[in-house]
This record gives structure tokens, sequence and C-alpha cells, in this order.
């Protein structure tokens, strides 16, 4: 099999843009058809076949449809054959037609260990099917959503003794226009009303059933609505767009008015009210109640719902004239079998016909098999076995329903399917990329993108912004400004909007944008950097349709303002690994490791949090030497900020960009990840990379928070737990097994995060779900008897009001463990007569820090009288171990066989020192407190020490946190020879943090805790990081 390299590789189309901006790059097309066009390909160009669009509005901005060149009249729709020239001359003049290999069908796509992409094809030369491979660095999945066709499988097939078709092949089955005397016409898509039009024309009977499973009719309308307006400028015009629910264009200058209109009760009435007119004048111009057959055709949810499935009555004659002379008759019901000639009914009728044409639209999944399975989720294709959530979906459901109740009272889009019924589309899940167009999961390696994966009444003008977004991010000159976490969160929550949106459409599978056309279009140019506010002036910007005329220039003017950039700011301007190539003094960018483990010389700063090593980062970065050059940059970088920008910028002191790859305890020491600029982007990879760590677990009390700087809850007997006790009940969490995340955590329930409903003492409303965790390694490595160590619970003990919270949560997590002794409940009134703290009082004011008292084991320094006194109470209290004191210090130091004197004080409760290897998403505490439930007591995690993350290992390549304050000259050459090292790498195609030791689990920050009641605005400055037809448009054309 013959092998070619190829440097990007594009499936379908969307090479105009690339070649004008990189021509003599070595690129591929590959169109399994033989002509271009995807719907409007020569071999596709059925009879009456015409755009929805009038001319002018469906061209691409830099090749317009001119009158005299092509054969259409000003102010009329463009017949097929027309659009397929115009193609064809596009193609010529922008050199894209011969970069094409027509014929030539992708089998198969799969991965290197180089990441690079083998595409495996089958093309057809001189009638003989061959196959080859092809080795590609980038790709381009442009295949559009009309190149699968949906086939009903219908039992009896085989004996219906006569043609059965998708609307895909009318062109090679036309003959039946003059041959057939009845046709049977199955699904009510826009192709669907095509192809009954054009037979009822030819005097061919048409029998049009519409299915009862289905969404029923489409929307049709006149071109003309509401006194003269274009229908499809109403979707185009900014102001209008205004009264869409909708979350795109949210930084247009516009959310004045758009809160007005959808923030309050007067604002959604003006709303409901618009949408309202559009239905009732759409129903009124096609008059469905004027004939009973013509009736049939009502569509059956509003017209509000309905997204891009919304077809223009195209036709030279009145369409409504075959329904009412008889010609077209309409039937709602499923085909439930064929014989001869003979299409039965699921409602009994039984059709005649000499042929079944079936507009019953397209699959979303492509045809086209990936290997492994898993990479099309990776990828975020449609497929039928990935999730059908997320951990954000509830979440973003309840965010986009509070900002827009109109979405609210859903409508049932299939009235006549019988609520058992599930379709084979119905299990399909949508496309999950961000913007449309690049899968959250792939986004830092930069080389696989998707073209043409919305609908639009303007695809032409979509595929050319579209085009310069991917170019963009393939060259790394588009800044993505948002953690993998961020990205996933955004890709989701467009894509749940959609479904929420256009039910009756199709925004529960891909982009489905109608009214989101202009705001989608405005994202992507600010993505970009370009001006998306392209009229002259206010009035014209907000009551002016858009056209592609507007949008005209737009690669042009990117690469002109790149070549600015890069003249007047230097390669500043350019993506964060070419600017590490490219520059002297270099701008150091990328991911190093820094240790704040402390060797017992050195003092560990107490309570000290991931965020403050972060700041004490900062504080040591922003003046120096090695950083100067990132601070000018980001200067310059702010300088040519659009106004708007800078206002909301100018107050906030330029320092370092930096963040963390996965938060540690204040309790805990180890190795913290750390990016710089932009390679925070790359912090995502470490968490979902495995972790080794090493804990103390100490017996006897649990807390609330599963470690020492909680309270405690409850004690327990320890005086069975041996080793051998502990090491047979580790057996059970080793491998793969479901974890109940603590009560103190970052996880977040109805948005808020479930350490806030343990501060305020409120009741978590659902369970707690258990995560999906992998301990790979799991060995108890030394045994600490009672007395032989200096570990101890802590010296608060929990309200009442805590304890009767904890008890709660955990007996209704079914997690109480068996063999503690968990505090009685205590009644309300018994609370309020001994004083205890109301549940706000007693809860809200809890902060993740280390108490005096708590920390002193890290400190290591000695203890006033004082404090040791009330820490031994406590600790015989809860059966940890007292701090031991001398004879000379203490009177107590009376032999206790002496008469009258003070008995000592117990040896406390063992405990265990134990190391671990697990994946991402796995909680240390909850180990430990599930450890004492198991070994019949009670356990909190003593001791917490990170020592692998990644590549990353204490003691090996990690700067010592120590070494901050002994100047830039010992941290300065550490830090840069870690971020060139890192550099290097990554410009060596070695993306994988920790290669063959990803997992699948939920990332989840290690031992994320709530240092105060708003996390991240605490690091604001640190980031931590099928069913009916497809309206079928053109494919991606730039």
């Amino acid at each position: 099999m013959d092998l070619e390299h190829i440097d990007i590789v594009v499936v379908g189309a969307v090479v105009k843009t690339y070649l004008e901006v990189h021509p003599d790059a070595s690129i591929a097309i590959l169109e399994s058809s033989s002509s271009l066009g995807g719907t409007w390909a020569s071999d596709r160009l059925y009879p009456e076949l015409r755009t929805n669009s009038l001319l002018g509005a469906y061209e691409n901005p830099d090749f317009p449809m001119t009158p005299g060149v092509f054969d259409v009249k000003p102010g009329g729709h463009v017949p097929g054959p027309v659009l397929h020239e115009y193609l064809v001359q596009f193609a010529e003049k922008f050199g894209v037609l011969d970069k094409i290999q027509f014929e030539t069908k992708v089998e198969e796509i799969e991965q290197d260990a180089d990441d690079r992409w083998i595409i495996s094809v089958t093309r057809l030369e001189k009638g003989e099917q061959k196959s080859k491979k092809i080795v590609a660095d980038k790709l381009i999945l442009a295949t559009g959503l009309t190149g699968n066709p949906n086939m009903p499988e219908i039992p009896g097939a085989s004996s219906f003794d006569g043609p059965i078709y998708h609307s895909k092949e009318f062109l090679q089955n036309k003959g039946l226009l003059t041959t057939a005397k009845s046709v049977v016409v199955y699904g009510a898509s826009k192709s669907g009303w095509d192809a009954v039009y054009a037979y009822a024309c030819a005097g061919v009977r048409v029998e049009w059933v519409m299915r009862e499973s289905g969404r029923g009719p489409g929307w049709m309308s006149p071109m003309w609505v509401m006194g003269g307006k274009r229908l499809e400028y109403l979707a185009f015009t900014r102001y209008l767009t205004w009264f869409n629910p909708m979350i795109w264009g949210a930084n247009d200058g516009y959310g004045f008015w758009k809160r007005i209109l959808h923030g309050n009760f007067v604002g959604r009435w003006i709303v409901n009210k618009f949408w309202h007119l559009l239905e009732m004048e759409i129903l009124d111009l096609n008059q469905f109640d004027s004939h009973c057959e013509k009736g049939k055709l009502k569509p059956w949810s509003g017209a509000p719902w309905s997204g891009t499935n919304l077809g223009i009555h195209n036709y030279p004659t009145d369409f409504y004239d075959n329904v009412r002379d008889g010609t077209v008759r309409v039937y709602h019901g499923d085909i439930a079998s064929l014989s001869s000639h003979t299409v039965h009914l699921s409602t009994g009728e039984t059709l005649k016909g000499d042929a079944l044409h079936c507009s019953t639209g397209w699959k979303h999944m492509s045809s086209i098999k990936f290997s492994p399975p898993s990479l099309v989720i990776e990828l975020g294709l449609p497929n039928d076995h990935g999730p059908s959530s997320n951990e954000f979906t509830s979440d973003i459901d309840a965010e986009i329903m509070s900002r827009f109740p109109f979405l609210k009272n859903q409508p049932n889009v299939t009235p006549k399917r019988d609520p058992g019924k599930i379709l084979i589309q119905d299990k399909e899940m949508p496309y999950r990329l961000y913007r449309y167009m690049i899968p959250p999961a792939r986004a830092n390696t930069r080389n696989f993108a998707v073209a043409g994966a919305i609908l639009t009444f303007q695809h032409p003008t979509a595929a050319q912004i579209q085009a310069l977004w991917i170019l963009a991010y393939l060259d790394g000159t588009l800044p993505l400004e948002r953690s993998m976490e961020e990205l996933k969160y955004e890709t989701e929550k467009f894509a749940r909007f959609g479904r929420w949106r256009s039910p009756g459409g199709y925004g529960g599978k891909c982009g489905d944008l109608a009214f989101e056309t202009i705001p989608y279009f405005d994202d992507l140019l600010g993505d970009l950097g370009l001006k998306f506010k392209r009229k002259d002036d206010w009035l014209k910007e907000m009551t002016e349709p858009y056209l592609p005329g507007d949008y005209e220039g737009i690669v042009r003017e990117w690469v002109e303002m790149r070549k600015e950039e890069e003249r007047t700011k230097g390669p500043g301007s350019m993506s964060a690994n070419n600017f590490w190539r490219m520059t002297k003094g270099k701008v150091m960018e990328g991911v190093f490791g820094i240790s704040s483990h402390h060797p017992p010389t050195i003092n560990k700063p107490k309570g000290l949090s991931s965020a403050q090593v972060l700041r004490d980062l900062q504080k040591h970065f922003n003046p120096s030497t090695l950083f100067a050059p990132w601070i000018s940059v980001e200067k310059a970088n702010r300088d040519r900020e659009k106004h708007n920008q800078r206002k909301r910028r100018r107050e906030k002191n330029i320092q370092v960009k930096i963040g963390h790859g996965g938060t540690l305890d204040p309790l805990a020491t180890g190795v913290l990840i750390a990016g710089i600029g932009k390679g925070t982007k790359a912090l995502q990879d470490f968490l979902l990379c495995t972790k080794q760590y090493e804990t103390v677990v100490l017996f006897g009390a649990s807390t609330d928070t599963y470690d020492r700087v909680g309270k405690v809850l409850r004690t327990a007997p320890y005086e069975h737990v041996t080793r051998e006790v502990v090491e047979a009940a580790l057996g059970q969490y080793r491998g793969k097994f479901m974890q109940l995340p603590p009560l103190f955590s970052a996880l977040k329930m109805n948005g808020k995060p479930l350490y806030e409903y343990a501060r305020e003492g409120k009741p978590i409303p659902r369970e707690i779900e258990r995560r999906p965790v992998e301990v790979l390694e799991l060995e108890l490595v030394e045994w600490m008897e009672p007395g032989t160590h200096t570990h101890k619970a802590p010296s608060e003990t929990g309200s009442s009001v805590e304890i009767n919270f904890a008890n709660k949560i955990w007996s209704q997590e079914k997690v109480l463990p068996g063999g503690s002794s968990p505090a009685k409940e205590v009644k309300k009134e018994d609370a309020e007569v001994t004083g205890e703290p109301t549940e706000t009082e007693g809860l809200e004011t809890r902060k993740r820090k280390l108490s005096p008292e708590q920390d002193e084991l890290v400190h290591e320094r000695p203890v006033s009288k004082h404090q040791k006194s009330a820490s031994e109470d406590t600790a015989i209290m809860s059966g940890g171990l007292a701090a031991p004191t001398s004879p000379a210090a203490s009177p107590s130091s009376t032999s206790p066989h002496e008469e009258g004197a003070t008995k000592p004080a117990p040896p406390g409760p063992p405990a265990a020192r134990i190391r671990m290897k697990v994946t991402s998403g796995f909680y240390v505490r909850s180990l430990a407190h599930d450890l004492g439930a198991a070994v019949g007591s009670a356990a909190l995690m003593a001791e917490l020490e990170r020592s692998r993350q990644g590549e990353f290992t204490l003691g090996a390549n990690v700067l010592e946190y120590s070494d901050l304050d002994k100047g830039e000259e010992v941290w300065g050459p550490k830090v840069e020879a870690m971020l060139d090292a890192w550099n290097e790498k990554r410009g060596d195609g070695e993306t994988s943090v920790l290669k063959g030791e990803e997992t699948e689990g939920t990332t989840v920050k290690d031992e994320v805790v709530p240092e105060t009641s708003a996390p991240k605005k605490e690091e604001a400055d640190t980031t931590t990081v099928k069913d009916e037809a497809v309206s079928e448009p053109t494919k991606a054309m730039a």
C-alpha cells in the first residue's frame, strides 16, 4: 500500500483561506464525489433545486456572484446548476481545484505515536479501486452535515419491485419524472418539498408520507414577510437578534438591551410578542386552514423552536396548487412494511407507487471509521457510544434556564410519536466542539479541526470566517485564553443551549444558528482580533442586515494585522512556541515544578496554600530580569486592545501570568506544577496524569474535612487495629472503584461548591455522586504503634450543629462507619439551651487554615505549657496522642505507682504511612476516612506529600521553594533551564505529560481546599489553572 506524507489534509473543503496565507503548503483535499460542491455537486443537482436565499445573500465574501457572469437575475433564487458553476469558478480562481483528489473516499482515520494522522483511503483510478495511506501533520474534517444519507430500514424492501432511493440520488432517478405514474415521497424536509413539487409538476401523482414518529412538516414561508421584509434579512439584522434568547455575542457591547428584553417580565412579554407575530405572519401567508389536505402541512411545533429547519417557497408557481387539485395527497404515519409496489403505513393505509423517494435526512455520525473507537469521542464528533452528559451538564442547564426563562416552556416537537419509541437518531451524541470547530481535549495539540458543523442561512460567509479561525488556530497565532476545563465547560454550555433553543431544529446535534448567525460571527472575529462591527455608523450597525459583502477582505485584514504586529511589536505578537524559538531575549513561558517540601532545617510557612505559592512566585518573578521580556510583551498586547478592553484592565497591574496544575492542601507538601504565560494552557494535562502520594493515616477519630485541620465529629475504638488488619483492608482499594468525594471539596452541585453547603450547614440538594477512580499502586510502608509517633487528632471538636449535619449527610450517603461511635444527634431545643451556635453562626466562618496547635508538627517548634495542657486534655478525649512532657517541665512526672500519683495519658492510637500511585480525581482524604471505617474504627489524614506529578519528581527536576529567598541568581538559572527543557520537548511534538498513564477519570483537582469562600476570586491573577432531513446547505466554502 502506498504511503504519502502531506502537511495538511482536508476531508471536504475549506482550503481557499489556507492557501491565501500559505501558498506553498502541501495540501490535499479528499473528495469522495466526482465533482466539487457537496450539496451542489453536479451529481446531486436534482430538478427544481434552488437556493433558499436570493442573489447576493449566498456567496463567498471575496467572490460575488455577478449577474451577467452567472445566469441569475437580481432578486431571484440561484438555480442549482448556476451555483455549481459558481463554485467551480471560485475553486479555479483561488487555486483550490488542483488540490482536490476526486473520487477518493476516506475509509479510516487513526494516529501514530507522534500524533500524526494516518488516513486510509480508496480511490477510483481507471475504473479500478486502489488503496493507499496518507500521513498528515494536520487534519481538517470538512465533510459538512449532508454527506451520510439516513436511509430507513423497512421490512419487505426487497419485494417492492421498484426503485428505493435517497434524495441524494434524485438526479440518478430523474427518469421517473417521465415514466412513473405515482411515487411515494417519504419525509417532510425541504428536499421532500422539492421532490413533491418536481414530480407533481411533471404530472406524476404523489403520495406524500410524513412520519408520525418524526417532527412533522418543516416550516415553509414566502420570502417576503411583515410588510415586505425579506425573511432572511430579519435573522441578519443586529437589533432583531436581541429578541432571541442567546449566549453568543456576550461581548458585543449590547448587553444592556439584551438584559432589558430577557431579564424582566416586561421584556420577556415583548420577546414573546415578537415571536408570536412572526409565527402568525407565516401561518397566515400559508393559509393552511383554507383546505383540508393543505392543513396536513401545518407545522406541529412553533416557529421560535425550529432553528434553521425553515424552508422558503422558492418555486416558480404556487406549490399548493398541486395539493388543492389532488395531484399530491398527504399522509401522517410511519412506513411499516413494503410489498410489490405497495407501501403499508402504521395507520393501516396502503399506498401504490412505482418508486419510493426517501427524503429522510442525514446521519450526523460520520461514515468514516476512527481507530480506536474512543478517538471519535475525544475528537468531539457525533457518536452512539459516548456519554450523553458530563460533570457540567446539570449546572449549565440551571444557568441557561435562570438566564432565559423563555426556554423553560419547551414544546413537544414529536406530538404524534409513541412516547416509548426511541429512534436510532435519538441515541446520537452531538458535536462537542469549542466554537463548533475544535475538541477541548485536543485544544493544545493544534493539529485537528472541524469545519461546517453548523447550520446557518449564510453558509459561504460562515465557511470563510471559520476557515480563517481554523487557520489561526492551527498556526498557533490564535490565543485560547482558557484552561482545558473552561473549554470543556464552554463547549458543553453551547451544546446544551442548542438543545434547549431549537428542539424543533437541529440544535441538539450541531450548531443550529438562525438568529444566532451574526453574534456567532462576532465572537469568531473577536477571537481573531478583527473588527466585527463593520457598518459605517451606529444606526446602520443596528438596523441594516449583514450580508456577505460586509465581510469582504477579512483574510487580507488579518494578514495585514499580523504583519503590522510583527513589525511594530516584534515577535512577541507570535505564538508562544514561535516566540520561544525566535527571540534572543526570550520571553519565558512554559511549565516547571516547584517543591513546597521542607527538610527538617526549613520551616514551611504556616498554612501555606497553593495560591500563596503562586503569589510568592509572582512577587519574585514580576521585578526579575528573567521575566522582564514577558512583562514588556504583555504591556504591548494591552496597548493594542480595543478601548473597552483597555478600560476594564487599566487599573490592573501587569503581572506575570502564572497558574498551577493541581492544588495542594495547606496541610500537604510536595510537588506543585506551575505554568508561566501561555504555559498555563498545558496545565490541564497535569490534572489528567497520574500522581504519587505518601500519606499518614491516623486512626481513632474522624473529622468533617477528613484530615487533621478539621473538627472532630466522632471518635472510635482503635485497640483492635493492627498492621495486619490494615493491610488486609487496603486490598479493596487497589484497582478501579467508585469513590465518594469528601463533603469539604470543590465539586459543584447546582453551581455551588460542596464546601459552601458544609460551611453554611445547608442540606445538599441531592446525593453526592461517587466518581470512578483507580489506584495503580498502594502499599503500607510504615506501621506506627501507639506511643511511637507524635501524630494526633485535632484539638477542636465540632459543635452539635456540625455533628448533626455531618451525620445526616453520611447517613444519606450510606458511608457511616460501622465500627465508629458517632455523636448522638442533638435536638434543636437542646442546642438552644446549651448555647450552641446556630447553623449560620457555627459554620459560615469556617476556613481551611492551620491553627497554631494543628500546625505545630509542621513547624516542629516547642509549644507553650498552656498549649500543651489544652492539647493533652483534648487528645485524651478524642483518642489522640498527647504531646510528651519531660519530667522537668511537668509535675505529672510522678511515678504512677506512687500513692496519689496522676495517671499518665494513654499512648494514643496507631498510625500508618501509606504510599500510592493514583489517577486523576482521587481524594487521599477520602481513602483515609474510608479506611478507618473499613477496619471498624475511624481515621483521618494526618500528613500528605505529593512526590510525583507527571514527569516532575520530588527532589529531581523541581525548584525548591526555599530557593526563592536566595535571589534570582539562584532560582533564575534553574527556572530558565526547566522552561527551556519544556519548550524543547513541546517543539519536538511531545504533548503527553506521562504517556500510557492518562486515565478516563473525571478531572478533579487533588485535595482541593477552599481557602476562602470564593477560591476563584482569590486567584484572579494567578490562573489555576436523524429525524427528518437537514436543510441541505453547501459544503464549507472558504
